[in-house]
């Protein structure tokens, strides 16, 4: 694309090859979603027919009667009202192949194959045996994943030998072998929960006697990490984290066991780390000089957060340590040389104490689906927000079927993937068999256990968990606050004795005069600090505004709050439900002249606006900020913001501040009011400033913003779209030192900086 555009001279070859770049790689990702979520859909109804297979081969190999047909069904973790281990195949449903017969959903008890049958009515509609099939192996899947998702389980560790972890315990491990006793056990919180007498005489959960085995992602993979005295490291031992090392088998004594040295060391190197990280919290309180409440509420979120995992870590350790060398003797058994008798193994194994009934996982699927998937889709179709509807339609149908059919859930009833039995008939495993567990190994251990996943998906649960909150506080405040509405605020420091001192051995200027483009009829320049004082006062009541005025100014009338021409305007304009607030200041010595302030963010649903307007052109940089040579992706970003607001951008558009800011500006140029205004000035300070620029780019006003949020990367996302141009020849923006939230946007090519004068110990120079 690149060389195509070179050679048609097109106008910007870069920005073309960037696009189709973007565009193939959406693409790439989209065929590679739904081929994964396909073969991890395929997987997980494959493993249900082969686990249930197997079972009915188990029970055939065994000639005993209906009672442990049952207890197999049991051991499915289904009941059996609710399913049956019969071989799915279209040829047996419903009819009788095998020497037994297995109940179905619609059929009564078993019964021989010879007993005499009573005709049965032909119904009306005949499903398909195929639909059948596959219906049944969805209804398997679905409990098998939910039994998986919320039976309660305990952690068990072990001390055994080396000729003990090559034993084959028939798939149970050592959590179920009697020669074994767990030499410390730990349950959850919830699945004590779910081990209450109250869950149980509700049928809610059951008990297990004995637990059964569940088997972790690497154990199905068969890739169990060992950390040995030889690959022994901080980062294995600690960085792992608690959850890590309990999937880890360490070696704790033996020719390969951990030494003394190493496990001191590690302990020495923790309380140093947890001293360390005290210290800098600490210490960043006290540069920042926040006073000693702050240290005292910071000091305990570290001692939560950051001392007792890693003292917990450390104990946790030592203990396994000292108890083991206490302990000369043997665990079990005599001694093996040939199997390793000398290397003595601590490992972890989780073991399932309760699972929940049928009835209970098929009201939490309902629960979700209500309440997660129709109630808002439903929301957002009564809305008329059909392009978000039918986003988050599709989003949700690749999250059900992630959700619902977890090939890993399905995979743990196995043990590995070593034991399903994909063969036909008894003979060995095609090539297509070994490509199909390659597949589903790489999907459980690369994809759906990744570590990416789980760092993305806190990462939008607490996103999440923000706009919760910021709608939540919007609701319990009102949307609109009229001026008589506010608080009272902290009166407008004004002093007369401010000096700026010039900076010496440098070409740094301070900014006070505003000359091109910003001066008022009849005089020679208008003065920055006019425009700041007087976006502060879009906060302000016009009682107020009068009098502070009169002091700024130095006299009375100097400028006039044209309260009652901007209330005029919006009763006749019918927007006086939009939450955005502004102030129209008049010069009698300047007839024509106005000047418009736009308020910043003062309720929670400023804020929420906020987030709506420029959260992708902040997540837009933050992506180009944190990639290297990010800067090359400059010219398709504004493409990429208008991509992504695209399915939004009606809903944006109705509680868009700038609308009613741009339509007052546009219609007073027009001659509302009587033809009294032929020069518009905007200002605005935080949001104030970032609609100001939005404003002024889409009029023929020019724009004074204070610490205002930028519109270049987001111009192509307004409505109507804001020209370059205009953007960067009508609008100036003030930035001071340490003010973060004016960089997000972009900036155009009219702005100064400011420097901060606060101490550097503020960060934010307050």
């Amino acid at each position: 694309t690149f060389a195509v555009a070179l050679m048609a001279r097109a106008e910007a070859p870069w920005r073309r090859a960037a696009g189709m770049w973007a565009v193939s790689v959406a693409v790439l990702f989209g065929v590679f979603g739904c081929a994964v979520t396909w073969r991890m859909v395929g997987a997980c109804f494959w493993l249900v027919e082969r686990y249930f297979q197997m079972l009915e081969e188990r029970v055939e190999g065994e000639d005993k009667e209906t009672t442990d047909i049952d207890n197999a069904i049991d051991n499915a973790n289904i009941d059996g009202n609710h399913a049956t281990p019969k071989r799915l195949q279209p040829q047996h449903i419903p009819r009788y192949e095998s020497k037994r017969q297995f109940s179905t959903r619609n059929c009564d008890s078993p019964s021989p194959p010879d007993a005499p049958t009573t005709p049965v009515p032909t119904p009306l509609l005949r499903l398909p045996p195929t639909f059948l099939r596959y219906r049944e192996l969805a209804d398997r899947a679905l409990l098998l994943t939910q039994t998986a998702r919320y039976s309660g389980t305990r952690h068990e560790r072990y001390r055994v030998s080396g000729a003990d972890v090559l034993d084959d315990f028939d798939g149970g491990g050592f959590a179920l072998h009697p020669d074994y006793a767990p030499l410390e056990t730990r349950t959850d919180l919830y699945s004590r929960f779910t081990a209450l007498s109250c869950l149980a005489a509700l049928r809610a959960f059951e008990t297990l006697d004995p637990p059964r085995r569940i088997y972790q992602w690497e154990e199905l993979r068969e890739i169990t990490p060992f950390l040995t005295r030889f690959n022994y490291s901080m980062q294995k031992m600690w960085g792992r984290g608690i959850d890590g090392r309990r999937r880890t088998v360490v070696v704790a004594r033996g020719p390969s066991g951990l030494t003394a040295t190493q496990m001191r060391f590690a302990g020495v190197c923790s309380v140093t780390g947890t001293v360390l990280v005290t210290l800098c919290f600490v210490g960043g309180l006290v540069w920042m000089a926040t006073g000693p409440g702050s240290y005292v509420v910071v000091a305990l979120v570290s001692l939560v957060c950051c001392v007792v995992p890693l003292v917990r870590s450390n104990r946790e350790m030592y203990s396994m340590y000292r108890s083991l060398n206490e302990e000369e003797e043997e665990p079990t058994g005599e001694r093996d040389d040939r199997h390793g008798d000398d290397n003595v193994f601590h490992v972890w194994e989780t073991v399932r104490i309760t699972r929940p009934k049928a009835w209970y996982c098929y009201t939490r699927v309902a629960i979700e689906i209500v309440f997660l998937f129709l109630w808002p889709f439903i929301a957002m179709l009564g809305k008329k927000n059909y392009p978000v509807a039918f986003i988050f339609f599709m989003l949700s149908s690749f999250t059900f079927l992630w959700r619902y059919f977890d090939a890993s859930a399905v995979l743990s009833e196995l043990g590995s993937l070593s034991k399903v039995n994909s063969g036909k008939d008894g003979l060995d495993e095609t090539e297509e068999d070994h490509k199909l567990k390659h597949r589903l190994s790489e999907i459980v251990g690369k994809v759906y256990n990744s570590r990416g996943r789980e760092v993305w998906t806190v990462v939008f649960a607490v996103f999440g968990l923000v706009i919760a909150v910021l709608f939540l506080s919007a609701r319990g405040n009102s949307e609109n606050i009229t001026p008589d509405q506010r608080a009272l605020r902290p009166p407008i420091l004004l002093v007369s004795d401010f000096y700026y001192p010039p900076l010496e051995g440098t070409i740094a200027y301070p900014t006070c005069k505003l000359n091109k483009g910003f001066s008022f009829p009849g005089v020679g320049s208008s003065d920055l600090a006019d425009y700041s004082f007087l976006s502060a006062l879009a906060y302000e009541r016009s009682n107020v505004t009068t009098v502070v005025m009169e002091k700024w100014f130095g006299a009375p009338d100097v400028v006039i709050d044209e309260e009652e021409f901007v209330t005029q305007f919006r009763i006749d304009s019918n927007t006086q439900s939009s939450p955005v607030y502004f102030k129209l200041f008049s010069f009698p010595s300047a007839p024509g002249v106005g000047v418009m302030s736009i308020r910043g963010s003062e309720t929670t649903y400023d804020w929420i606006v906020n987030m709506q307007l420029w959260s992708s052109s902040g997540l837009a940089q933050f992506v180009k900020w944190i990639t290297p040579y990010g800067w090359i992706w400059n010219p398709i970003i504004p493409d990429f913001i208008r991509w992504v607001n695209f399915a939004q951008s009606p809903s944006i558009r109705n509680v868009a501040y700038y609308k009613v800011t741009t339509r007052f500006v546009n219609d007073v140029l027009a001659g509302y009011g009587g033809n009294l205004y032929d020069t518009i000035r905007i200002t605005g300070a935080s949001l104030g400033g970032g609609l100001a620029i939005i404003t002024g780019a889409q009029t023929d006003a020019f724009t004074v913003a204070i610490s205002g949020l930028g519109a270049t990367l987001g111009r192509k996302a307004f409505y109507p779209p804001i020209d370059e141009e205009k953007l960067n020849t009508q609008t100036f923006n003030f930035i001071p030192e340490r003010d973060f939230i004016a960089r997000i946007g972009g900036r155009a090519p009219f702005f100064q900086n400011g420097e901060c004068t606060a101490p550097k110990n503020n960060l934010f120079g307050w």
